[in-house]
């Protein structure tokens, strides 16, 4: 039976004859390339396996359709025996050669041969070259003459130049092809064919149009397909695809967008670095130092790797953006080497957990920022005693002798710490000295205050839970001044708080005066007027602007952190999550921002976390990771209440109007206090800034705590 297709199948024969005619041109290229013996003849012979090449793949798509077309129309007969017949016939076809071209009729076939072609002609191509390279290699044969004559000095130095050298044949450079999908690619790949085949003065227009045409693809591959293959259409062809993808400034933004959008998958040390990295390519492609190389820029982009390395840019003070992301790059890669090599003759240690080096009795309170040590205990002798007993330096000027010539702290005496960062005090009479070497007479004292000191180290059998706290930087918009900050997010909170000592610190100047009163669960304020003060929050995202009310206390009493459980740091350790060693151990956090839910939530929403096997809650917030929750009350080792008081903070804080309506003398009493304190409110002068600050001299920055990322 005779099919209904006979036009379609005519014109996949047609189709086939002239596939099988530039394969043979191709084949004929391949079996020439032994004889060639110059540079010149291969790329001869290249140019016209080239043309073949790309003839090649048009004929193979209009195939693909060609049998498409077929299968279509058989699948839309309604007749269905006549349906089942032409797919019988169809079937017998696709297995068939075909009988002018004996080449097979089925595609996958057909796409299988013409691929083994062009492996058999990339290697004939890569052998000729290395042939005639070799053989441009050979030292000239000087011809010989039977006249005598007399012979010249010879040269020695030139001679050289004629001995044979060892070839080393170079790998084949690769141009990355080009699709049109990405106009910022455009750029890198016109420098790359400029400088392999366009600079190439031996090549003919025709071979490098050819070279451009078999590196394009999709889009741009189909702006230029239908400008004819000639001479002297090889700059018009390269002039259309400026015209279309060398919009610099198109570009430029593009690639601005890109970067600022940029940002790590996570807290994890791989995803860091490999954000800095990326960004690190993209300013190579955007060469825009002018714009780029600004310090707000730089910061902001540092924040959004971690916002730790804000600091760390401010001490630097980078020359360029280059320079700033090299640096955070080298801290991220010395950080993980240093893991590793912990990991790997320590693979069972547990470097952020460490015990008291002395008693209770001693009241030694660890500072947040102190290392870890691998002495639980350490004495002006040796011995396994507590330094206070120790016996063999009993005086105190023997025991400060003795840790001037050991140099240790003279606060906790512990090595490697530094004493100006040490917050540890005297457990006798608090100065700034260990109990043991102390010479007061005065015995401890047992004030409330030193009952909540003592919760923080001692062991709390009841639940304890972590509030949502974080390390901020704080930085005065106007002046640049800048600190380090315990930041408190209060979701049940209507404004943002700020302590007087810190607003002093950072020299805030108010933006206006409210008459406010405060409420919260413990009780309700007069009326009084409060400085408004504004500053910037650097976050992953950026800066925040914040608008807080000034206050003397923010009524947040510093809450005693328990250590996390060695599981957790192992958890946290094994994900390479960073978070500063001071928030793993005991320690107390003394908030001097109140953050209101506004605030609150912008920094927290759409964040992920993850439960530790503790059972708290790890939360990546825009002001990094924050761990939150309490353990499940199982996990205590001892039930047994003791008698330490712990300070506890009930969240909420309202504003409210501050006059009820509903005593008229009394509201007329409290309005004329607060206009009165507006209008004869003296500077306040009893707060000094004796810390250091965030501020460039000229030569030098302060030294300034920085927490590795």
């Amino acid at each position: 039976m005779t099919s209904q297709f006979v036009s379609d199948y005519s014109i996949i024969h047609s189709i086939l004859s002239n596939l099988h005619g530039h394969l043979s041109t191709r084949n004929n290229v391949i079996t020439q390339f032994p004889q060639l013996s110059s540079s010149d003849e291969i790329l001869q012979l290249s140019s016209t396996a080239m043309t073949a090449h790309l003839e090649v793949l048009s004929l193979m798509d209009d195939y693909k359709e060609a049998i498409a077309s077929i299968e279509d129309k058989i699948n839309d007969m309604e007749d269905g025996a006549k349906k089942e017949e032409e797919q019988r016939i169809f079937s017998s076809m696709e297995t068939s050669t075909d009988g002018s071209t004996n080449l097979p009729v089925s595609l996958p076939l057909l796409a299988k041969l013409t691929a083994k072609q062009e492996t058999k002609y990339d290697r004939a191509f890569e052998a000729a070259t290395n042939r005639v390279s070799m053989l441009s290699r050979l030292p000239q044969k000087q011809p010989s003459t039977s006249t005598p004559s007399i012979q010249p000095v010879p040269d020695h130095s030139s001679a050289l130049t004629y001995l044979p050298q060892a070839f080393v044949p170079l790998p084949p450079m690769r141009i990355e092809p080009f699709d049109g999908s990405n106009i910022t690619l455009w750029s890198s790949f016109h420098s790359q064919f400029q400088s392999i085949i366009g600079s190439r003065s031996e090549l003919s227009p025709l071979e490098k149009l050819n070279y451009l045409r078999s590196l394009l693809k999709g889009d741009a591959l189909k702006l230029v397909q239908s400008i004819p293959i000639r001479d002297d259409l090889y700059s018009n062809t390269l002039d259309r695809l400026k015209v279309a993808y060398d919009r610099s400034n198109n570009s430029t933004a593009l690639l601005y967008q890109k970067l600022m959008g940029m940002k790590p998958k996570s807290s994890r040390i791989e995803d860091q670095l490999n954000c800095v990295r990326d960004m690190i390519n993209l300013v190579y492609h955007l060469d825009d130092s002018k714009n780029l190389d600004s310090l707000p820029l730089i910061e902001q982009l540092a924040s959004r790797v971690n916002p730790s390395f804000v600091r760390k840019i401010w001490k630097l003070n980078p020359k360029s953006m280059m320079d700033a992301l090299t640096n955070i790059d080298k801290e991220l890669r010395e950080e993980l080497e240093c893991r590793a090599i912990e990991s790997a003759f320590h693979p069972n240690q547990i470097t952020s957990i460490h015990s008291n080096p002395d008693s209770n009795s001693e009241q030694y309170i660890r500072p947040p920022n102190e290392k870890s040590h691998d002495s639980p205990k350490w004495d002006y002798c040796g011995s396994t005693h507590q330094s206070i007993n120790c016996s063999k330096y009993k005086t105190s000027d023997e025991r400060t002798n003795r840790i001037s010539q050991i140099r240790v702290c003279r606060k906790c005496l512990q090595p490697n710490h530094n004493y100006n960062e040490c917050i540890a005090k005297c457990g006798k009479c608090k100065g700034t000295h260990h109990i043991s070497i102390c010479k007061s007479t005065t015995p401890p004292t047992h004030s409330n205050n030193t009952l909540i000191q003592a919760a923080a180290i001692v062991t709390n059998p009841w639940p304890q839970t972590r509030m949502h706290t974080a390390t901020g930087v704080i930085l005065n918009p106007i002046h640049g001044t800048a600190r380090d900050a315990t930041v408190f997010l209060d979701t049940g909170s209507q404004i943002s708080m700020i302590s007087r000592s810190l607003s002093d610190k950072l020299k805030l100047e108010p933006i206006e005066m409210r008459v406010v009163s405060i409420t919260g669960i413990t009780g309700y304020s007069d009326p009084q007027v409060a400085d408004v003060v504004q500053f910037d929050l650097m976050t992953s995202s950026g800066a925040h602007k914040v608008e807080a009310i000034v206050q003397d206390t923010l009524g947040i009493p510093s809450m005693a952190v328990e250590a996390l459980p060695s599981s957790d740091i192992q958890f946290i350790k094994d994900e390479s999550i960073f978070i500063p060693p001071s928030k793993l151990t005991s320690h107390t956090v003394s908030p001097e921002i109140l953050l209101g839910q506004d605030i609150t939530h912008a920094l927290t929403k759409n964040t992920e976390s993850i439960r530790l096997p503790s059972g708290l809650d790890l939360l990546y917030s825009q002001l990094g990771p924050i761990i939150i929750g309490s353990k499940p009350f199982h996990s205590i080792e001892t039930v047994e209440k003791k008698n330490e008081s712990t300070p506890l903070y009930c969240g909420g804080v309202f504003v409210s109007h501050p006059f009820e309506p509903d005593d008229q003398a009394e509201r007329d009493e409290k309005l004329d206090k607060a206009f009165k304190s507006i209008f004869s409110a003296e500077p306040n002068s009893e707060y000094e800034d004796s810390d250091a600050e965030y501020e460039y001299d000229g030569d030098h920055y302060p030294s300034l705590h920085y927490y590795p990322p």
